[in-house]
């Protein structure tokens, strides 16, 4: 038989969950009252280093230096709250805009923290200073992301890899191709991307890649070619026609049909015709007709008695989607 429990236990039990209840309550309203201080505060930060910040942008490279001082003079806070808003803002602004953004960074010691954090043990840390140096892109900034473009963590890489394409130095040319590997880890499309933001600065940027020993490395390269549109880079894509790869032959040949060559027209007809993969064979069909029919009227004809319905279907309809993309 069960024994009802004593009423001053019951009491004790419901004035317990009451204040335990009253507790959880008070504290959930202190964390929002705290979070509403906390981004109130951090907006006054905010709201009184944007107009300093501003201004230094759109001075003159000589009034810069007293925007610096003045930021310097503030407190650590504000200098916090300030380089949270100059790093945005480098995001997006190029030209003496960012180099005075930079200066106020200098000024701040941000730079020059990013450059000892590049050696931190934690990870974040370092792939935070990756993302600086990269933003500012100063001379001092090359030597950290070189390593950390090879950091055994692969987010740093990623970020650091990212980053050296804005350098605009020749000597993240090779470090990043070494990124388009297969076995890397870094995605393609990030070493791609910071290849293209270094071609801005560099033509030369992918020369090196046509000859590497990776094919992923090859067929980047073919296709960034092709981005880049670069007449100079015909004859190394012709080259990559006869690669090993079919997936380099076919990038290769997609690029080609971009750059319209006429050089190109032998070698792609050639392929068209003759390679072992299908997918090759449609990629060079549809590169000749991307040409000026002028060069390609003998090769389209020929083309239409290939033994691969899918390049004789892509030579039969091509007239009709010319016209479209007119239209």
């Amino acid at each position: 038989m069960q024994t009802l429990l004593a009423g001053p236990v019951v009491v004790a039990v419901l004035v317990g969950s009451t204040a335990a209840t009253a507790a959880v309550f008070l504290l959930l309203v202190l964390l929002r009252v705290t979070r509403k201080l906390t981004a109130r505060r951090a907006a006054a930060l905010e709201q009184r280093t944007r107009s300093l910040i501003l201004q230094a942008t759109v001075a003159e490279p000589d009034e810069v230096e007293s925007f610096a001082r003045e930021l310097n003079s503030h407190g650590r806070a504000e200098r916090a709250a300030a380089e949270k808003t100059i790093l945005g803002l480098l995001v997006e602004v190029q030209g003496e805009a960012a180099e005075s953004l930079t200066q106020l960074l200098e000024a701040c010691g941000t730079i020059d923290r990013a450059v000892k954090d590049a050696d931190a043990r934690d990870a974040v840390v370092r792939a935070r200073a990756a993302e600086v140096l990269g933003l500012t892109a100063g001379p001092q900034s090359l030597a950290p992301l070189l390593d950390l473009a090879v950091d055994p963590d692969v987010e740093v890489r990623i970020v650091a890899v990212r980053a050296l394409g804005r350098t605009g130095n020749p000597s993240a040319v090779r470090p990043l191709l070494n990124a388009l590997r297969s076995d890397s880890g870094v995605p393609t499309t990030v070493a791609a991307s910071a290849l293209l933001n270094l071609a801005e600065h560099s033509g030369t940027a992918i020369d090196d890649g046509f000859t590497d020993p990776d094919a992923a490395v090859r067929r980047t390269t073919a296709q960034l070619a092709g981005y880049l549109q670069s007449p100079g880079a015909a004859s190394r894509l012709i080259t990559l026609l006869g690669d090993s790869d079919a997936l380099v032959r076919q990038a290769a040949a997609r690029s080609l049909g971009q750059l319209h060559g006429s050089a190109a027209i032998q070698p792609l007809f050639h392929r068209a015709m003759n390679d072992a993969v299908p997918a090759v064979r449609l990629a060079a069909a549809h590169a000749l007709m991307q040409l000026p029919e002028a060069w390609t009227f003998n090769v389209r004809t020929a083309l239409a008695t290939s033994t691969d319905p899918e390049v004789r279907y892509a030579t039969a309809i091509w007239p009709q989607n010319t016209e479209v993309k007119a239209q």
